[in-house]
């Protein structure tokens, strides 16, 4: 390559690239084809490109790195996999380039981002400081399987964190403030499917959460709150926002639909001539409050929003608590469930069942009504919750992973179809727990199209507070390395002692990741804490792992010791 590098390394592994400077070149710190390295407390700043570096670079740790100050990107890291990037600086990347226009004049863009990953999957950044960026703090392009863990992201110009065209991305423990810019967003995600956002902190932005052409989120105890707008859903469908603190923000607490208001936070966007509507989402367990409006159902021409539930949310002295234009949402979960709390309802309950009498009017052309109004607060630990678990593991082995409630009284019967990627994984059985006598599972197995049908029956009916399995599904691995499949729970239905059926207040989906052969400590690489797994099991100091049968000949052996060492060394498969 022809331009300036401090630090270049091609075709390397197992390197140590430690407490070096890199600063005022082109690239600070470039390396490609290069895996299982580990680059720390290096200094990259003011390049005129990136920082640091990557491309198709697989399993190397980022650890304390300081990428202050470049052009375009602090980090970046292209068709990069199972990466670790752990508390790295990247603040101030301030980077122009010069874009022609339809109309021939010539417009200046920042195209700076912190930490940015394209074509990458199955990394993890945790505890990184991504500050002062002039357009996005951490940016995801079809980047799939990567985790976000308390990460400190503030004062980005444009987006705190933004996925496109990302799925089965984890986001945990990051807190992001924004600098009250018009148009800034906390967490950006367009055409990005099943990710999951919990105990995320997001305030000071234009648009908290904003959620644009996506399915299968899960927005799940996470703080929005003093924004203009705390969680927008635009032509997003089948999410789920569950035990959420939307507090305090400017203009809206919950909208889903079209916001013409909410536009600003996607300047530059050409989506917006293709609006569709927002459907069966699940809205359970969050408090809203103090907004000027709490929960909005918004409708753009014919695109109506429709079969959305909201129930068990506490929503509390905002300014219109409330708000629906089209029929066929529902405020409610029958009077099995119950409704939602408004503090500013005024019926009363005679009856003593803690319902209100009378039914809670909602605003708007609909005529909505919560037919059931709560006459205390919810308690979000008071929720029924179904739940799959998760997984990685390598090809060709078995996982079982299990199906959990929680707080459930007299259960007779939990049914439910669970939606998976049958060219990953297939289920080759399922099994009721012991946790509970006279439980039966009757599954109707569909392999071929990803789609197993459970019915799990309980003539002694189920009452547990704390999250117990219930159910064991048994998968075996198909996939490649680097492949996954959600594990989704769909047309989920409980049935209480009297056999009616209702639906329960959160749903938690899973998913299995296929890792890596070797890998047994799970950190996403082979290391020395493998091949010391593999010596202890040949020693007969821990317990055996099929996993470790390298050479196939049904037995954990010297050979299978050796197999995983050379590999490490770089002189075997």
């Amino acid at each position: 390559m022809n331009e300036n590098v401090g630090m270049i390394s091609g075709n390397t592994r197992f390197h140590d690239l430690s407490d070096n400077l890199a600063n005022y070149n082109d690239f600070g710190i470039y390396m490609e084809n290069s895996n299982n390295n580990t680059l720390s407390g290096n200094t990259a700043n003011y390049n005129s490109c990136s920082g640091i570096h990557l491309v198709y670079c697989n399993n190397n740790t980022l650890n304390g790195n300081y990428v202050n100050i470049n052009k375009e990107y602090g980090i970046y890291m292209g068709s990069s996999n199972n990466n670790t990037l752990i508390a790295n600086y990247a603040y101030s990347s301030n980077g122009r380039i010069w874009i022609q226009s339809t109309n021939g004049f010539w417009r200046q863009y920042n195209i700076s981002k912190g930490i940015y990953l394209h074509s990458s999957h199955q990394n993890t950044l945790k505890g990184n400081n991504v500050n002062f960026n002039n357009l996005i703090g951490i940016y995801f392009e079809k980047s799939d399987n990567n985790m976000l863990i308390g990460n400190n992201v503030s004062s980005n110009e444009e987006r705190g964190i933004y996925l496109s065209d990302s799925d089965n991305n984890m986001m945990s423990g990051n807190n992001l403030i924004g600098s009250s810019l018009l148009g800034d967003t906390g967490i950006l995600l367009r055409d990005s499917d099943n990710i999951t956002l919990c105990y995320n902190n997001v305030s000071h932005f234009d648009s908290g959460i904003f959620i644009n052409f996506c399915n299968k989120i899960k927005l799940i105890v996470n703080n929005a709150s003093n924004n203009h707008e705390g969680v927008v859903l635009i032509s997003s469908s089948n999410n789920m926002l569950s035990g959420n603190i939307i507090n305090s923000n400017r203009y809206s607490g919950i909208w889903v639909g079209y916001c013409n208001e909410c536009l600003y936070s996607v300047q530059y966007s050409t989506y917006y001539s293709n609006y569709t509507s927002s459907n069966n989402n699940t809205m359970s367990d969050n408090t809203v409050s103090n907004n000027n409006y709490g929960i909005y159902l918004a409708s753009f021409e014919q695109n109506y929003s429709r079969n959305n539930r909201i129930y068990h949310n506490n929503v509390i002295s905002n300014i219109n608590q409330s708000y629906d234009n089209f029929h066929f949402n529902f405020w409610d979960s029958g009077y099995l469930g119950g409704g939602n709390y408004w503090n500013d309802y005024t019926g009363i309950d005679a009856n003593g069942d803690g319902i209100g009498d009378t039914p809670y009017n909602i605003s708007g052309g609909a005529g909505a009504q919560d037919q059931y109004p709560l006459m205390q607060p919810w308690n979000e630990g008071d929720s029924e919750v179904i739940s799959i678990g998760s997984a990685s593991s390598p090809p060709n082995s078995t996982v079982i992973i299990p199906v959990s409630v929680v707080n459930v009284t007299n259960i007779s019967v939990i049914s439910f179809d669970l939606l998976y990627n049958s060219s990953v994984v297939i289920i080759t059985s399922v099994s009721a727990k012991e946790n509970f006598t006279g439980s039966s599972v009757t599954p109707n197995i569909d392999n071929i199209n990803g789609i197993t049908i459970i019915v799990l029956n309980n003539s002694n009916l189920i009452s547990i507070s704390a999250e117990t399995p219930v159910i064991d599904i048994a998968f075996n691995i198909t996939g490649g390395s680097g492949s996954s499949t959600s594990l989704d729970i769909q047309n989920l239905q409980f049935s209480d002692s009297e056999l009616n059926p209702y639906t329960p207040a959160v749903v938690v989906d899973g998913q299995i990741t296929v890792g890596i052969k070797g890998d047994f400590n799970n950190n996403s690489r082979v290391d020395f804490g493998d091949i010391a797994k593999v010596a202890f099991i040949v020693a007969g100091k821990v317990s055996k792992d099929p996993r470790a049968d390298f050479n196939g000949n049904e037995r954990v052996d010297i050979e299978d010791a050796a197999k995983i060492a050379f590999y490490l060394a770089g002189k075997g498969e």
